[in-house]
């Protein structure tokens, strides 16, 4: 098929992309903690993230918020938590290459357990760790390993609907402080 309208992953599927993309490797390379990808809809914003995150060789996770936004009605905590460890669960092979040990990195957290069928994320997980804790754990990990961490949300303007929590707020703190995550 000459025309996919699924996302790519790719570089070689993307048509006309390189300005963008060595932006965003620009960025990841000067260890900027927040880069935005902005744009009209159905213009390729996600392929973009996909391909120069698949391409930059850095541990990274995915977060699709309009997925979890019509499936729950709202961005959970909970939710976040298990979508970031599905991501690095699905992906562990990359991972590896790159010399970020998954299995490592989760044990460290109480209330992830991967089991042989997938992920277990304690549902009390929520009521004990915040979610700057959660991310101020992968930074941790991070420093002590000498890795930067990208954190991915696509489609980020449905982490409005928080329940409460207040994401933006989030955001601005762990770029202040999170010296080892992007936030894109």
């Amino acid at each position: 098929m000459l025309f996919d309208i699924n996302p790519k992953e790719y570089k070689k599927d993307l048509y006309n992309r390189e300005y963008e993309l060595n932006e965003i490797f620009d960025a990841l390379k000067l260890n900027e903690r927040l880069i935005v990808i902005y744009g009209i809809r159905r213009v390729g914003k996600s392929s973009i993230l996909r391909v120069a995150l698949k391409e930059a060789k850095l541990p990274h996770a995915i977060v699709d918020v309009k997925g979890l936004y019509f499936e729950h009605g709202s961005i959970a905590r909970e939710m976040l938590y298990r979508s970031i460890v599905e991501f690095f669960l699905k992906n562990m092979s990359f991972f590896e290459k790159i010399g970020f040990k998954v299995k490592d990195f989760l044990s460290r957290i109480k209330g992830i357990h991967i089991t042989e069928i997938g992920v277990e994320v304690e549902p009390t997980l929520a009521t004990r760790m915040s979610f700057t804790e959660f991310l101020s754990k992968i930074d941790d990990w991070c420093g002590k390993h000498k890795k930067r961490f990208v954190l991915a949300f696509d489609e980020a303007q449905y982490l409005r609907f928080g329940g409460g929590v207040k994401y933006d707020g989030i955001i601005a703190w762990s770029v202040d402080n999170l010296s080892n995550i992007t936030i894109i």
